[in-house]
């Protein structure tokens, strides 16, 4: 990847802070998460040149502790309260609302052409070198799939960001009750894009 290519790229980074008990998720202790949280974005920060959002969906600002880099324009932090839905549908339709609204408010994602999704407590410490790996154009979408399973590794994938509105427009069918996972929405998404759908 040139680095005539830095600006066209944002880093998303997606937390929940406070999960409220939802179904699971393994780590509940908010301290615990918030420093998982920190440590993740201070990588990112100071490993990579990329622009960042932060989305945080449980209503806990972390914004004071990166008031440089916000002032900078290097990074973006939104929180909204989007951690109220029915448990049934599980943690995957959270980050589904979190893409949602990233992609809606994000500032960022505006004046960028391709999103690195990574969830937020996760270090992907060979980001750089899967991003240069990638010939990014608008019909590709670079993740793990599980072809026989039909589904994808979620906490990591790059997209055009057009690619958003054809996946969020199936985020109503996400419910880990019914096993119809975000995972699963997700590798449908990709390869209805494929096929030339639009919706």
């Amino acid at each position: 990847m040139q680095t005539n290519y830095m600006d066209d790229i944002v880093l998303l980074l997606t937390a929940c802070i406070n999960p409220n008990g939802m179904s699971y998720t393994v780590v509940q202790d908010i301290e615990l998460r918030k420093k998982q949280y920190r440590e993740s974005l201070s990588f990112y920060l100071t490993h990579t040149k990329y622009k960042i959002v932060f989305i945080e969906n449980s209503n806990i600002d972390i914004s004071c502790l990166y008031q440089k880099e916000i002032s900078e324009g290097r990074l973006e932090c939104i929180t909204f309260d989007g951690n109220n839905y029915d448990r049934y549908l599980g943690k995957g339709f959270g980050e589904a609302l979190i893409l949602n609204y990233a992609y809606i408010h994000s500032k960022l994602i505006a004046q960028s052409h391709y999103i690195v999704k990574i969830t937020g407590r996760v270090i992907v410490e060979n980001v750089i070198e899967l991003i240069d790996s990638c010939s990014l154009d608008k019909k590709s979408v670079y993740c793990e799939l599980g072809l026989r399973e039909k589904t994808t590794v979620s906490v990591f994938f790059i997209a055009h960001k057009d690619f958003y509105p054809l996946f969020l427009s199936k985020r109503n069918l996400i419910n880990d009750f019914s096993k119809c996972y975000f995972e699963k929405v997700l590798f449908q998404s990709i390869f209805r894009m494929e096929k030339g759908y639009s919706s």
